[in-house]
């Protein structure tokens, strides 16, 4: 029983994170699309990474909801990625984690 219970937190754990992962990738692909083309970008990633961390430590009770949450960071930053010029490195390397913490493998 207490198994359970420690899986149905989880569930609404990850059923939060996503609501806050998707508020932040929905600002950041705000900001991409608002970017004019000809110019560069710096998106600010703290907030993304901070839920990654949430997702991480996720991992460790709900593999497969942080490797589902994992995909889906993946997907989104790849296309905030495609939608500007982004001027650093940052949102790559969010890229490149979210891929590891869904268990890519990091030639991938």
């Amino acid at each position: 029983m207490a198994q359970t219970e420690v899986t149905e937190e989880s569930l609404r754990t990850a059923a939060g994170l996503r609501a806050e992962l998707d508020n932040v990738l929905a600002g950041l692909a705000a900001e991409a699309g608002d970017c004019d083309p000809d110019d560069g970008w710096y998106p600010d990633t703290g907030e993304l990474e901070d839920l990654l961390d949430e997702v991480e430590d996720l991992a460790g009770e709900e593999p497969d909801a942080a490797r589902e949450l994992a995909d889906h960071v993946a997907a989104r930053v790849a296309e905030v990625l495609a939608a500007a010029n982004c001027l650093t490195d940052d949102l790559a390397d969010t890229l490149a984690r979210a891929r590891q913490l869904r268990g890519d493998h990091p030639d991938t």
